[in-house]
């Protein structure tokens, strides 16, 4: 076993990260051990839920900002064909679906998109609706490839940013992007 989070797992942000070779999931008292019974008796799939405890095969999922990710969903958000009023189901190529729900939740919160929690008892899960005018302009800064590059290499050099931040980054690598292709200078 990795790490027991027991603090209030009804807030759907504290994981419980099993490995599923020799996993044990709480029966009834989560404070015995002896309590704990194979996991392999209740999922047979890579992710799970019992008792309100997310049980998770994935030992590289962790709770920080890919920026990576951020950009990947806004492109994937842009190009969705479904009306703004409704939710759009996304997947990831090489996320899990926790990963982007926390990511689509932290994008809501930072008013890059319009979100909702359709979390249940057994799920997290955070779906997003549309862009909003923050989120368009933060994904037409790094739209293009090198200025992401700059951008991402900007906010190395400066030890991390917010996603703000990086907004002003990329619109400075961006104007210098244009200078060196159009030949004109903005202001």
């Amino acid at each position: 076993m990795q790490s027991v989070d027991r603090t209030n797992a009804k807030s759907r942000r504290n994981y419980l990260l099993l490995d599923l070779e020799d996993a044990r999931y709480p029966v009834e008292d989560h404070e015995r051990q002896s309590d704990f019974a194979p996991l392999s008796s209740i999922a047979e799939r890579p992710f799970a839920m019992r008792d309100n405890v997310f049980i998770t095969s994935r030992t590289d999922t962790s709770m920080k900002l890919d920026k990576d990710l951020v950009r990947e969903i806004l492109l994937a958000i842009e190009a969705s064909d479904t009306t703004p009023d409704s939710w759009i189901d996304l997947t990831i190529e090489s996320h899990c679906e926790d990963e982007v729900s926390y990511h689509v939740m932290l994008l809501h919160d930072a008013g890059f998109i319009v979100g909702k929690d359709l979390s249940e008892d057994s799920a997290f899960d955070w779906r997003p609706q549309r862009l909003t005018y923050r989120g368009h302009e933060f994904l037409d800064t790094v739209r293009d490839r090198d200025v992401w590059r700059l951008t991402k290499a900007g906010a190395e050099k400066a030890g991390g940013v917010s996603l703000a931040v990086m907004l002003e980054i990329g619109k400075a690598y961006g104007k210098q992007v244009l200078k060196d292709r159009l030949g004109i200078e903005l202001p």
